[in-house]
């Protein structure tokens, strides 16, 4: 996280939390505060309390203090301690990126086989055929 990146646009951020499905709960609820209140032009850092924070999710600052340490161990974010004030956080960018991409990639995979015959078939179909076999007409 130490290599400043291109910024990108806030909402690319918050889809790429949504995206990544690596949190859920209160770790998502801080990865969202963290983000609306990081800096992109420094390395998506910032500084704001557990009390703002709380504000900000409606969650408990000992809450949101048990999802950053979560979060630290995931390395979606990064905290500096400052001297006598709050922490400092870096989100991890880059992480949230590469998670986004694995599962829109598992998401492919899982995507249901696309057969060219089935077009032809439904265009082979008449629709007297189908009002037949829905009204069981023709017998």
């Amino acid at each position: 996280m130490s290599k400043k990146m291109a910024s990108m646009p806030l909402i690319r951020i918050l889809w790429l939390i949504r995206d990544a499905r690596s949190t859920k709960n209160s770790e998502r609820e801080l990865l969202y505060a963290l983000a609306l209140r990081c800096n992109p032009n420094k390395n998506y850092s910032c500084w704001p309390s557990y009390r703002l924070l709380a504000e900000d999710t409606q969650l408990d600052p000992a809450t949101l203090q048990r999802a950053a340490k979560l979060l630290e161990g995931r390395q979606l974010i990064k905290r500096a301690q400052r001297r006598n004030r709050s922490n400092y956080f870096y989100l991890n960018i880059r992480l949230l990126q590469e998670q986004a991409a694995a599962v829109e990639e598992r998401e492919k995979e899982k995507a249901p086989f696309e057969s060219p015959d089935l077009e032809d078939r439904l265009e082979e179909d008449t629709n007297e055929d189908l009002i037949a076999a829905i009204t069981g007409g023709g017998e």
